[in-house]
């Protein structure tokens, strides 16, 4: 069988479009890396410094999975949504990032310190379990939701995204997830397999 990628879609390039359909062309500081700079750059949004950060010259700051974060970025941030009372938006809240023996602190864990230092929640959350990024696939790529499958590693963001929006969910084991959580999740997937060959035998696509 062959397989052709239609269209990949990160949770940087929908907080990039998110924030032009709701915002518009903004000022934006980043806590995040470089594929999250690209993505708001080519949306049309302004990278803003560390030190403009701090004279307040930013509409909005964005954070994501930020794997060079120092406590000046940080302080900046802080500063932002503190001080100058500039909303924040956050394109994921994975609170760690599974590694082949272990994991590390993720977007979530980023958010988690600047709603402790600031008192504020993020304005919107982009990613998954936020059915709007699905929403936004589903139109662009004009897809019926009765013929789409969800794979994911998470019940508590893919699976649940795909249940809430009633689309059909694949829970593969590769991940944060494992097969004991089933027991206590309220939030079942339609198919479950241990990684993705399985998934591929199981869904008889080989």
């Amino acid at each position: 069988m062959a397989w052709v990628i239609l269209v990949v879609v990160t949770s940087a390039y929908a907080a990039a479009r998110w924030l032009k359909e709701n915002m518009g062309s903004s000022k934006v500081y980043v806590v995040g890396e470089e594929g999250l700079v690209e993505e708001l750059v080519g949306e049309g949004h302004t990278i803003v410094t560390i030190s403009e950060a701090k004279s307040c010259k930013a509409d909005v700051v964005v954070v994501g999975l930020d794997r060079n974060l120092t406590y000046e970025k940080l302080l900046a941030a802080h500063t932002l949504i503190k001080w100058c009372n500039k909303p924040y938006i956050a394109t994921n809240i994975d609170a760690a990032v599974p590694m082949e023996k272990t994991d590390m602190p993720g977007a979530g864990a980023i958010l988690a310190a600047l709603e402790k230092s600031t008192g504020k929640k993020p304005a919107y959350m982009v990613g998954k379990p936020n059915p709007w990024i699905v929403e936004m696939i589903l139109s662009q790529l004009k897809l019926d939701r009765r013929e789409v499958l969800l794979v994911g590693d998470r019940l508590d963001t893919d699976i649940k995204v795909a249940v809430e929006i009633g689309i059909d969910s694949l829970l593969v084991y590769t991940g944060v997830t494992r097969p004991q959580d089933m027991a206590k999740s309220s939030i079942k997937p339609t198919y479950q397999a241990k990684n993705l060959l399985e998934a591929v035998k199981l869904l008889d696509l080989a």
